[in-house]
């Protein structure tokens, strides 16, 4: 170390003062493999490195403006002296300390806490600290004073403590693209593009062991993204992978029994980041635990536990270890309703160990071993043991059915049981109180019910015998063993299984007789030299597995150590396999015993036996082909970013079961060690990803860093580090390659890799596919590197058309969609047709929702200290940040495209989480072939668990009247139903003699867990007699002409006025004579209406919409039939309105008006005021009157198509399509008023629409080359050529392209030649074929310039070069994606709030609900605040509608004085809010909210209410292009109808009953 530092020193002293301050730093960091050479390190631990490529790298020193560049930007080096990777264990001193876990060792020290800490913007060194200088040369001496510096917790990202900024982008780098250097692209910061935020830890450790004892390791958990580490002043080590541990053995430079400081340089970003362009924020720091830990000189380095279960008609022959059984078992059906073992006649348990042996080197320098000891080990006689004992799960402790995680989550009302749950419970009763025979109730519904609490796992009882076989219960097995084996003293309170061995103490312990080795044994490997002996015994053992092997330690090179492999068998009898439904976990206690068989290390590890497998076209688990029902989960919390508590994970466990889901994809890297173990406990399946993604450098083979041989080393060390570390845990099922990071030989290499390493489990990748990008709609050709086809966003069609070549195909890939169903903001629509094609084919297995939560963080945030307020509340609401809500002006960002998640970031559950939760429900339930009568009802119920009976369920029932329930009971003893089976279900539900009133009435069936009561399924069923519509409007005989005389009623219609009124004794009705609707309601003197009806064919947007660009392509509707709307809407009164008198009293408004200025979609109104009944009634009628284009579901295109098939097609004026640049591997998008060429897939930001000219509709004729076109964006506006060199930009032409806009600029045409030259002119141009695009010279100069992608590393941006680059036209979608149908078709008004706090409802419910989004809320009545039914999403949107309502009762808290909204055809879809509709939406033709933050949303003195007739689904396929389904879309082909009244009332309790009144009437 003093020499080191001394050639530092040397080399600053020999350069001028000004070049000796830029040196600093940089001189120790490029001289750190030297360092590590001088201190005797990289000799001695050279054999530790599996991946460092390039150890000796020849270094230059850096430029004065970048004075750091070395390891962090050569992607050949990772890693200095980093140890390898092994499985995540415990070696304890004890079993005692292992039962109890580190906290309790004397080996184990925890660095968590406060660090002295100091932040620089980059990590240069000028000498001082100034805002762009990094730290000083010589931070790590234990002699620098630090006092100075600040503190920061650990683990902890910086950015969230003060110092810097978060960024989020999706895609784009963050800095340049130019591998591997960094250059930040973001503007803003003094250091400007040397902008890399570096961080110094300090800190004093008092380190109490000697080296002599044995090595001793530093552990960082993970750190983001490189480290450098120093104790006491000398360096080493260096580290990249920011989702993976760095251990460093740091025994040369610890001070026994003093203060050792260890510092750490963190940097930001490196070259390893190239390889970290995950979808999520862009943090710094330390994120995970650190501790320094000793291990004895003797040590297992590693072990692989390997499981296999026993065919029951195979017999098991294995000569790989010593056997034995563990005699504990259970009944024959297994406990919980399991029956997945029946299968198996037995399993077994396969353990590796590597032992590692050091002591012979002597530890660090100066210290020596005494010469017997180490004469001892360099002969190679030294014999160590290894014990191996298997306890079944928990001490017999088994899990009762699918039990969900014990976790803590908040009380959310979305997850709560149907409001009758509490009812079929004797009052006072608890939530383990028995189910009830029967119920009959008939109180009022209530929209929130009892939360189940988490259920108890179930124990055997003490008399186990009658749960086995009576011969079980004293069995005595062989065994290989050694002699006098013992256990430790058990303290108390811990179970004896898991605290004492078999046999006692070493003390106590008997005299085996030696006995030749059995054949089933095996030798020890590696095998002795010759000359050597390997001593066996055996002893008798009871009640447990047991084996142990002696190991001689042998030296080999470098290498000191051994290898033992012992084969543990498990009885039939006391088989219990492992699932995400059945987590039985067995105990697996490893010791080390030295030849004095005194205990060296114990190592504690949980133990599933179950397999995986990809055969005969299937994925298998245990041999049953089984379902994946999955999510994506980043690690993120919205306080402390990317460090995540074990009671955070737990949490996450308890609440992704309790949505029905049984698979977790760590995406896009290796979570946290706690994750997988809580998975193994409570029972999840794993994908488990490496941390690899390059989505940033585009997945083309010219440019994917699959293909660059600089990072090929790198991206295997992910990989295999990953599966070293995760390799024992049985929730691990798949391994995954990465995400999004192209394809290439780096991929090839890393399949190849784990194959051989791991033969068990099979592997993904998304990108193993032929093509450089994918598709919605058409199939990829995937490659070798993958066992299973897991596609991202593929349509439902897509779906079925892999099953229909497949579904017979024993050898194909089975089909797992990585991605699907993008979550963000209001989404998830289409996720039951997702899931019908998925039941439909079993070649088809499931998929994993993108994603969990939303990644939002909490705001605000304190730039100069901590973070505010933990929540960032703002009137009591949490206010989540998202992309561009951090940094300066010029901080790259996406966004809200981190807010995707199925829950919010405090896991407060997004309303489609709830439909995710319906859609996978594992048991269904529909009407047999006798189906459901008045009184009976016939049941097919499917139990889609992949292991699991129904026994540990019940069935509950409740029938309801207008949504209310009036009787019900439950069925705890389901007929019998295996796994992947169904079975039929009768019993009558009413009584045959009971009288049935002339209401609409539902079966409502759900089926709970009996250990807590918790849902898990529902299902309803209407019963007849059906009831008729409700109607108001009595027969039309009776009515006069136009009013002109005296009634009982007196219309004031004054010639000239603005309204028309309608008096009576107790309502006045005021009609507006330009929208032919109510604009004032009186009722006993107190208006009702705070803003009058009016047509509503726009909705707020929503974030699959604004990604699609319908805040463009439908913008006309946005003012359609709004005259009031600020900015200017649209409506021409055509007819009317006119007043019609009826002889029963009844007035009658009718009018006839255009919603749009081109006069095609009209509207037809007739409003009836019902004096006698106090209500109106709105009919309203609204067609197309000419032939223009309405609907989208013409349009079945999804995406862009691939190249083979539209090549053939030839361009046409008035096409959509997209344009693909050959050059760049990408399609030219349109964002703003940027346009670059940067993505490959092509999404709504492509879509382009070609014109030949401008003063003419499009007329379909074809486009032949050399024409000019014109090139119109989703925007509306006409792209322009810009001068040489510069971007192509976008200039706005007025709005949507009409048949009377003007001529275009020369600058917005743009000629076609054929990119391969000849003589083509006047040919016709087909889509696929390479074309040049010749844009006019704006200079007026005469040579040619063409459109290229631009500079490679500007973002891609475009522009005019002489240079020649080929695109290729390829199709888009329906031309009239740019003209299509409205969301919604409806009337929209405003109450009057003190009237309007309250609303109950009957229809579905309680959360909201569309088109495509609504199986997963039950028809009822339900009762809640106003206020609560505007979901405040992390960014505000379309929110709040419910659909199916047949009436909605707004009223004051107390209900009694109000308005009732009565539909009058079918159900419709209803909201109501406490804010105008346009504080959710944007800014017209914009995607800038007026309300940036949910959280930040005013209520106002009104509440909005929304009647629809018609309304569109709200997309789920993903977030930037895709429309919803096409049977979720609008059309206008056909006229939407749609009739409801407005009855005010006062006084009220029960609005069903004022509904039976007016229906009465009537």
């Amino acid at each position: 170390g003093s020499s080191v530092r001394a050639a530092v020193e040397h080399i600053a002293r020999s350069m001028s003062p000004s070049s000796s301050r830029q040196a600093g730093l940089a001189a120790t960091l490029l001289l750190l493999p030297a360092a590590l050479a001088v201190s005797g390190i990289v000799a001695r631990r050279r054999r530790r490195r599996m991946f460092l490529a390039a150890a000796a790298v020849t270094k230059k020193l850096a430029q004065p403006e970048r004075p750091c560049g070395h390891e962090w930007e050569n992607p050949r080096v990772f890693a200095l002296n980093r140890e390898p990777a092994h499985a995540t264990f415990f070696a304890a001193e004890s079993r005692e300390v292992a039962v109890a876990g580190r906290d309790a060792s004397r080996r184990s020290l925890s660095l968590n806490g406060k660090w002295k800490f100091r932040w620089t913007d980059c990590p240069g060194a000028q000498g001082t600290w100034t805002a762009t200088n990094g730290p000083p040369a010589d931070f790590a001496s234990p002699a620098y004073d630090a006092t100075s510096w600040g503190e920061m917790e650990v683990p902890g990202n910086w950015e969230l403590a003060g110092h810097g900024f978060p960024i989020y982008t999706n895609v784009d780098y963050i800095f340049e693209r130019k591998p591997p250097t960094i250059s930040y692209r973001g503007m803003g910061v003094p250091a400007g593009a040397n902008y890399n935020p570096t961080g110094a830890y300090r800190r004093a450790v008092h380190i109490p062991w000697s080296p002599l004892n044995g090595p001793i390791y530093l552990w960082i958990g993970a750190v983001t993204s490189a480290v450098y580490v120093w104790v006491n002043g000398q360096a080493v080590g260096y580290s990249q992978d920011s989702k993976l541990p760095a251990e460093f053995e740091i025994s040369e430079h610890v001070r026994a029994g003093e203060d050792n400081v260890i510092a750490l340089l963190v940097l930001s970003w490196c070259d390893g980041a190239y390889l970290e362009d995950q979808d999520m924020w862009w943090l710094s720091g330390i994120t995970r635990d650190v501790r320094v830990e000793q291990r004895p000189h003797v040590r297992v380095r590693d072990f692989t536990v390997r499981t296999s279960l026993e065919p029951r008609s195979t017999q098991q022959g294995d000569d790989f270890g010593p056997e034995a059984v563990v005699a504990t078992g259970a009944g024959d059906s297994g406990p919980g309703g399991y029956e997945g073992g029946a299968a198996f006649a037995g399993g077994t348990v396969e353990v590796e160990i590597e032992l590692c042996d050091t002591s012979a080197h002597g530890g660090p320098s100066g210290c020596r071993l005494d010469a017997a000891a180490a004469a001892a080990a360099e002969e190679g006689t030294r014999l160590v043991s290894v014990e191996l004992e298997l306890h079944p799960p928990d001490g017999a402790e088994l899990w009762h059915g699918s039990a969900p995680a014990t976790g803590q989550f908040s009380n959310d009302p979305l997850l709560e049981a149907p409001p009758f749950a509490d009812r079929l419970h004797p009052p006072g009763a608890g939530a383990g109180a028995p189910f009830p025979a029967s119920f009959v109730s008939g109180s009022p519904a209530s929209g929130a019910a009892r939360r189940a609490s988490s259920p108890p796992r179930r124990r055997l009882p003490e008399d186990a015998a009658r749960h086995r076989p009576a011969n079980c219960s004293a069995l005595e097995i062989s065994g290989c063993a050694r002699p006098g084996a013992g256990g430790d003293a058990k303290p108390g309170g811990k179970s004896p299984a898991e605290l004492s061995s078999p046999t006692g103490g070493a003390a106590d312990a008997p005299e085996w007789p030696l006995v030749p080795a059995s054949p089933s044994c095996g030798p020890a490997s590696p095998p002795v030299s010759p000359g050597a002996t390997t001593a066996w015994w055996e002893r008798k053992l009871s009640g447990v597995a047991s084996a142990a092997v002696r190991v001689p330690i042998r030296t080999a090179g470098e290498k000191r150590g051994g290898v033992a492999r012992a084969t543990l068998r498990v009885a039939e009898t006391a088989l219990f396999p492992w699932s995400a439904e059945t987590p039985h976990l067995y105990t697996l206690f490893l010791t080390l015993r030295d030849a004095d068989g005194n205990v060296i290390e114990v190592i504690r590890q949980k133990v599933g036996l179950r397999t995986v497998e990809v055969s005969g076209g299937r994925l298998r688990i245990n041999g049953v082909v089984v379902t994946l029902r999955g999510v994506n989960r980043h690690e993120h919390e919205p306080t402390t970013g990317h460090v995540v508590s074990v009671a955070d994970m737990r949490r996450d466990v308890a609440l992704i079961k309790r949505l029905n889901m049984n698979t977790v994809r760590c995406s896009h890297y290796p979570n946290d060690e706690a994750w997988y173990s809580l998975c193994d406990e409570e029972g999840l399946y794993v994908i488990d990803e490496a941390n690899v993604e390059s989505h940033g450098m585009g997945f083309d083979p010219s440019s994917t860093l699959a293909a660059d041989p600089a990072f090929a080393d790198a991206t295997l060390a992910r990989v295999s580090n990953m599966a070293e570390r995760d390799k024992n845990h049985p929730s691990v099922i798949i391994w995954s390659l990465g995400n999004e990071a192209g394809n290439g030989p780096g991929f090839h290499r890393a399949y190849a890799h784990l194959k051989r390493r791991d033969p068990t489990r099979p592997v993904q990748y998304e990108n193993a596919r032929l093509e450089p990008g994918w598709s919605t709609e058409h199939m990829e050709t995937i490659d070798a590197d993958t066992d299973l086809f897991v596609p991202m966003y593929p349509s439902p069609a897509k779906l079925e058309r892999y099953a229909a070549a497949h579904e017979l195909d024993s050898s194909a890939r089975p089909l797992i969609m990585c991605e699907y169903s993008h979550a963000m903001g209001n989404s998830c629509g289409g996720l039951a047709e997702y899931w019908r094609v998925i039941r439909a084919h079993g070649v088809l297995q499931g998929g994993c929702i993108w994603d969990f939560a939303d990644q939002g963080l909490c705001m605000p945030l304190a730039r100069a200290g901590t973070l505010a307020e933990v929540g960032g509340h703002t009137a009591g609401r949490r206010l989540f940040g998202y992309g561009g809500d951090f940094g300066p002006p010029g901080t790259p960002s996406d966004e809200a495209f981190c807010i995707n998640g199925l829950v919010q970031p405090d896991r407060q559950l997004n309303p489609h989480a709830v439909e995710a939760r319906s859609a996978m429900q594992p048991i269904w339930a529909v009407a047999g072939p006798s189906g459901v009568s008045a009184t009976e009802v016939d049941l097919v119920i499917s139990n889609e668990h992949d292991f699991l009976s129904l026994a540990p369920f019940a069935l509950l029932w409740e029938v309801q009247e207008q949504g209310a329930p009036v009787r019900g009971g439950v069925i705890t003893e389901l007929p019998h139903c295996a796994a992947h089976s169904s079975v039929r279900l009768t019993f009558e539900h009413t009584p045959a003699d009971l009288p049935l009133r002339p209401v609409e009435r539902h079966l409502f069936v759900r089926f709970a867990r009996k250990a807590d009561r918790a849902e898990v399924a529902w299902a309803q069923f209407g019963l007849p007699p059906w009831p008729r519509p409700p109607s108001l409007l009595g027969a039309a005989a009776g009515c006069s002409a136009t009013y002109r005389g005296s009634t009982s009623v007196q219309v004031v219609d004054v010639e000239g006025a603005a309204e028309l009124i309608v008096p009576s004794a107790e309502m006045t009705v005021a009609f507006s004579r330009a929208t032919g609707l109510p604009t004032s309601l009186k009722y006993q003197g107190q208006e009702r209406l705070a803003a009058p009806l009016e047509p509503s064919l726009w909705r707020p947007l929503n974030d699959n919409e604004l990604g699609s660009g319908r805040h463009n392509a439908l913008h006309k509707w946005r003012g359609a039939g709004r005259p009031s709307q600020e900015g200017g809407g649209y409506m021409r009164m055509l007819r009317g309105p006119t007043a019609t008198a009826c002889t029963d009293g009844r007035v009658v408004v009718r009018s006839k008006a255009a919603l749009t200025a081109d006069g095609e979609t009209v509207l037809f109104t007739t409003c009836t005021v019902h004096p006698a009944a106090s209500a109106v009634e709105v009919r309203a009628r609204v067609v197309l009157s000419g032939g223009g284009a309405g609907t989208d579901a013409e349009a079945p295109a999804q995406d862009g198509g691939d190249d083979g098939a539209d090549r053939g097609d030839i361009l046409r004026d008035g096409a959509v399509v997209v344009l693909r640049s050959d050059e760049a591997a990408a399609y030219l998008d349109v964002e703003g008023s940027r346009v670059r060429a940067r993505w490959d897939d092509s999404g709504a930001w492509q879509q382009l629409l070609v014109r030949a000219a401008l003063e003419r509709p499009p007329d379909d004729s074809p486009i032949r080359y050399g024409d000019a076109v014109f090139l119109i964006a989703h925007t509306g506006v006409m792209l322009s050529a810009a001068h040489a060199g510069a971007p192509l930009s976008a200039a706005p032409d007025g709005g949507a392209l009409t048949a009377d806009t003007p001529a275009a600029t020369a600058t917005q045409r743009f000629v076609l030649e054929p990119a391969a030259g000849g003589e083509l002119a006047g040919q016709l141009v087909r889509c696929g074929a390479p074309i040049l695009l010749k844009g006019c010279n704006p200079a007026g100069g005469s040579r040619p310039e063409f459109i290229v992608p631009g500079a490679e590393h500007a973002d891609g941006d475009a522009s005019l070069s002489e240079a020649k680059s080929t695109w290729r036209f390829h199709r888009g979608r329906a031309a009239n994606y740019f003209h299509a149908a409205p969301l919604r078709v409806g009337i929209e008004c405003a109450l009057e709030r003190s009237c309007a706090t309250r609303v109950r409802w009957f229809g579905r419910g309680p959360h909201e609900s569309y088109p495509d989004r609504h199986d997963g809320a039950p028809v009822g009545q339900w009762d809640g605040r106003v206020a609560d039914q505007t979901f405040r999403y992390c960014r505000p949107q379309e929110t709040g509608n419910k659909m199916e309502t047949r009436w909605m009762a707004l009223s004051d808290d107390a209900g009694e004085s109000g308005t009732l909204v009565l539909s009058l055809s079918a159900p419709l879809s209803m909201q109501c809010h406490h804010h105008a509709l346009a504080d959710l939406d944007t800014l017209p033709e914009t995607r800038t909210n007026r309300v940036r933050h949910g959280a930040e949303l005013e209520q106002q003195d009104l509440t909005t209410l929304c009647v629809d007739g018609a309304m569109a689904g709200v997309g789920g396929i993903d977030s930037w292009g895709n429309l919803p389904l096409p049977q979720h879309l609008l059309s206008l082909d056909q006229p939407v109808e749609w009739a409801f009244a407005l009855r005010p009332f006062v006084g009220l309790d029960d609005p069903a009953a004022l509904v039976a009144d007016l229906v009465a009437e009537a």
